[in-house]
């Protein structure tokens, strides 16, 4: 069995870099099947800081790939025959679209959230808001958006940043505040879709 493995989301040529190094304390993996021709499943959860596992069904046919579809070129297992299997780890928060480049029709996404914490608190609890588990590759940014109690849907919050994480201290009263934060490609402004919400309750 033949195993390949990307240990951090950023350009394929630094993942190729690092790929020794160990990262962040890692989470436990997601797993997808890839089987003629369709992934099982088609969408997964992936921890911040967690990899998707996908394995190449023994009984496979033919050969398979998983693809980012993003534009950014995150990560490309390459053609990988029945028994093989592939790794990569999300250290953003976002929604990643992938497919298989030889069977275009098999798609697949990766859901990533972020995190809040704590969950809930007072107007002066500073809360921590993290959207990744590095410092933004060079030629990416975060993009962090919040949703008030107030209204008003989602606005931006932190964009463009490298940072990984900040804090916040609830500036519209009580309520429920949500954050979403997704990956961005500076150079050709291509981006994940934005995370699920990460909510907190302020009393």
């Amino acid at each position: 069995m033949r195993r390949r493995i990307v240990r951090y989301l950023m350009p394929l040529a630094l993942a190729g870099m690092l790929a020794g190094i160990a990262g962040p304390a890692q989470a436990a993996a997601a797993s997808v099947n890839v089987i003629d021709f369709a992934f099982q499943p088609a969408n997964v959860k992936a921890q911040l800081g967690g990899s998707v596992d996908w394995t190449f069904d023994s009984a496979n046919t033919e050969n398979h790939t998983s693809t980012d579809t993003s534009g950014m070129g995150l990560w490309d297992s390459g053609s990988e025959p029945p028994g093989a299997s592939f790794s990569f780890a999300f250290t953003a928060a976002g929604t990643y679209s992938y497919d298989c480049t030889i069977h275009t029709f098999m798609k697949g996404t990766v859901k990533v959230p972020m995190k809040a914490t704590p969950a809930t608190g007072t107007t002066t609890t500073q809360f921590k808001i993290q959207w990744a588990t590095i410092t933004a590759p060079a030629g990416f940014v975060y993009d962090v958006q919040i949703q008030r109690p107030t209204g008003g849907g989602f606005v931006n919050w932190m964009t463009g940043v490298t940072i990984n994480r900040g804090r916040f201290t609830p500036d519209a009263g009580a309520g429920t505040y949500a954050f979403r934060a997704r990956l961005h490609k500076t150079s050709n402004n291509k981006a994940s879709g934005y995370s699920a919400a990460a909510k907190i309750t302020v009393s």
